[in-house]
């Protein structure tokens, strides 16, 4: 089955409004050129695209509902749709979806390009449909939206295709009831003249927000407010530097030109070729691994494959056109061994241990939340361009305030005279607090230096004021491995031998520990044992268009999540979490600087004997921060940030602060065979200092989406209660830490492409 899913690049070429059409002129001479060159055009276009793509920021948008918008996966799942005389083929020729037109019937719509959606139009919302549209020779087509049987209820003609391509622009509101299935569909024929498309939008256009001002000249204001008895506006903290050379890269970098092509044949174990052909590579370079269907794993234990060098980069052909199969001989030592190795493991040796360093000098100063900066006593030993760690050891009065617990005894009898969690222990069971395992840690660059002050590349997510604690700045303990990913391939997982049942199944498909700039684009994981992608100290990471799915292990214990997020400046955009028990998990103190962004998490589920529980995107262990839900989409899966309390290994607070922006939930409320609620329609959002839940609204499930104020298990379990739909700002009741913006409807606009578009860019 191929994969496929979408990357929005939004409009860089001409911005064609068909009100005011003369941006299309080109001269009768022109125009003459380009009809006789026209496919060469077709394919001189494909590879200018390409290569300056990712040049141009995307423009501020809501989750695009079309999938494989920009061809770049294969053509799935776009279809060609034929009636009265048309015939044809659908293929992506050099990245455009291109109609070849063999017979084009009597009328435009006797040849559709066409997608359905997978998520619902809603009533009363305006959608805005935009394009990339290039012909072979001028000529018209029609943009047409059908609901599920085919009707229209949305239809634009006439609209001019021309040898050089155009940016289309549409808005379209959606009068009607929700629609389920819809589906949008260029009508090219009529003629026989071929018709590319590119770069597909079909994004909603979202209420005004009261945390969002447009400026005449374009760019945004954010009005403060008071939050969790800080004053605060959407814009304190920029996470526009998360993910891949702070997301200013889409594709790979300072790659070497090296390559080595593994050679196999249909069902081939290639584990022990692909570790000899990255060993081939010490420079770094690019693994290929051709088309066709091949297992890796047989008989490793741990890590099979270990990618160790930097600037190396495992390559397909393809999303479902290389796949790679987990062998059931494949196996871990052990449960916990799932948290800190792969099948295919990105890491050095104790790579993931760069916190460690440090203790060189010290802040003399309070670093103060989204700061950029940190003061320290003697700067004398970095320079710029150096790595180094910024680190606070957790304090008594903040243990106590979100990890104590008096009461333990019930929990567990050895741990009564133990009450605060997040801390090391004498032998007189006298809390040390200075165990760096419990701490908050940024790993930063310096990219330049004022005396004593050095200004880092990323903000720092959290205060750290020297009076709780000493903020010791230092190099890292070990050299991470950098640079380095994955892309176009899919990869699956049989059951593990000698287990007794399928879902008892353990092992982490991908695991990536202690990498530094990392880059996994097109990358589908269409079934895992306990972890799909997972991250364990791992720095600005970017995951594009990758799939996280059908988890066997869907249990309890630390399995069945896609996307295991244990790192820090990482993005994950346009992925898809896909019948699990958990798709976005974020665990721990250095899980900060994490965006979300246009995400999808469907259909998740435990494993079938189990009949309780909860099946949603989580915080998972203690105190993640600084994370931004841009643009989410949920069916039959929930979302939970709240103080755990002694579940998951006496986890307490999970959340130290995080912001939804725009979560759309089907509000499907979805129970067990025991008549358990697995919370799949709950938002609940109950920080340990602050957040927002700005814009979340329901799809067309009966329950609708309940946002929940107070959710907790800590100190007393509950459920809170629902958030009053008010359209006006509301800190939340219970705990006074949330603002709501709760419109029933999508607010405007992503908040990530907002501070992208708007920061300076690190590099040229």
């Amino acid at each position: 089955m191929r994969t496929a899913l979408y990357s929005v690049f939004g409009g860089f070429l001409i911005n064609f409004n068909l009100a005011d059409p003369s941006g299309q002129g080109q001269g009768a001479m022109q125009a003459s050129i380009y009809r006789q060159r026209s496919l060469s055009y077709f394919r001189l276009l494909g590879m200018l695209l390409a290569g300056i793509l990712f040049l141009f920021a995307a423009p501020a948008q809501a989750l695009n509902f079309v999938t494989n918008d920009n061809f770049i996966a294969g053509t799935d799942p776009w279809k060609l749709r034929f009636a009265a005389g048309g015939a044809g083929t659908l293929t992506n020729a050099n990245g455009w979806g291109r109609g070849n037109i063999t017979a084009g019937g009597s009328t435009r719509g006797s040849v559709g390009i066409e997608q359905t959606f997978r998520e619902p139009l809603l009533n009363g919302v305006t959608y805005t449909i935009a394009f990339d549209l290039i012909a072979e020779a001028p000529k018209t087509i029609d943009v047409v939206v059908f609901d599920s049987s085919r009707a229209i209820i949305g239809d634009f003609h006439n609209i001019p295709a021309e040898t050089k391509s155009a940016r289309r622009t549409l808005t379209y509101t959606h009068t009607q009831p929700d629609a389920a299935d819809a589906i949008l569909s260029f009508h090219i024929g009529g003629n026989a003249t071929d018709v590319g498309i590119d770069n597909v939008v079909f994004a909603r256009q979202g209420s005004p927000s009261q945390l969002l001002a447009r400026k005449p000249d374009g760019t945004w204001s954010f009005p403060t407010v008071k939050v969790g008895g800080k004053s605060w506006n959407a814009g304190t903290y920029d996470f526009s530097y998360a993910g891949y050379i702070y997301g200013e890269r889409d594709d790979f970098i300072d790659i070497p030109s090296a390559t080595r092509t593994i050679s196999a044949v249909n069902n081939e174990d290639i584990t022990d070729k692909l570790n000899a052909a990255l060993a081939a590579l010490p420079n770094g370079g690019t693994v290929i691994i051709p088309a066709g269907t091949f297992r890796i794993g047989a008989g490793k234990t741990n890590n099979a494959v270990s990618v160790g060098t930097d600037n190396t980069v495992i390559k397909g052909a393809g999303m479902g056109v290389t796949l790679l199969k987990v062998d059931p001989t494949y196996h871990v030592a052990s449960q916990a061994s799932t948290f800190s190795y792969g099948v295919i493991a990105f890491t050095k040796p104790k790579s993931s241990n760069w916190f460690y360093g440090g203790g060189i000098t010290t802040a003399t100063e309070t670093v103060l939340l989204g700061a950029r900066a940190i003061t320290v006593a003697d700067a004398s030993a970095f320079s710029v361009g150096d790595a180094i760690v910024i680190r606070q050891v957790m304090w008594k009065s903040f243990v106590e305030q979100y990890a104590y617990n008096d009461s333990l005894a019930v929990y567990d009898a050895s741990l009564a005279a133990k009450p605060w969690r997040w801390t090391n222990y004498d032998a007189n069971n006298n809390p040390l607090f200075n165990n760096k395992n419990h701490s908050f840690r940024y790993y930063r660059k310096v990219v330049s230096k004022n005396g004593n002050t050095l200004s880092l590349d990323v903000p720092i997510p959290h205060e750290l004021n020297p009076v709780n604690m000493p903020v010791s700045v230092g190099g890292p303990g070990v050299v991470p491995l950098r640079n380095c990913g994955m892309q176009d391939l899919t990869l699956t997982a049989d059951p593990e031998d000698g287990v007794d049942r399928p879902q008892s199944s353990l092992g982490t498909t991908i695991m990536i520990g202690g990498l530094v700039h990392g880059l996994f684009k097109n990358v589908a994981i269409d079934s895992f044992r306990s972890l799909g992608f997972a991250t364990n100290q791992s720095v600005n990471i970017s995951f594009i268009n990758c799939v996280g799915s059908n988890g066997l292990n869907g249990g309890e214990g630390g399995a069945g999540y896609a996307f295991y997020i244990k790192g820090q400046n990482l993005l994950y955009k346009n992925c898809l979490a896909f019948h699990c028990g958990a798709g976005f998990t974020s665990a721990g103190p250095t899980g900060s600087n994490i965006v979300i962004k246009n995400c999808r998490s469907k259909d998740y589920r435990w494993n079938p004997d189990r009949t309780s529980g909860q099946q949603v995107d989580d915080t998972h262990v203690k105190f993640a921060h600084g994370i931004l839900w841009d643009n989410h989409y949920s069916k039959e899966a929930g979302m939970l940030m709240v103080n755990r309390g002694t579940l998951s290994g006496a986890a307490y607070e999970t959340c130290g602060w995080s912001i939804v922006w725009n979560a759309q939930n089907e509000g499907w409320d979805t129970k067990s065979s025991t008549g358990v609620s697995f919370r799949h329609n709950y938002l609940g959002l109950t920080p340990a200092e602050f957040g927002m839940v700005i814009g979340p609204h329901a799809g067309n499930g009966p329950a609708g989406i309940s946002v929940r104020d107070g959710y907790r298990y800590y100190p007393s379990s509950s459920k809170g209660v629902a958030v009053r739909t008010s359209t006006n700002l509301q800190v939340g009741t219970a705990v006074n830490r949330v603002l709501y913006e709760y419109t029933g409807q999508p607010v405007a606009e992503s908040l990530y492409d907002i501070q992208f578009a708007q920061r300076a860019k690190l590099l040229p």
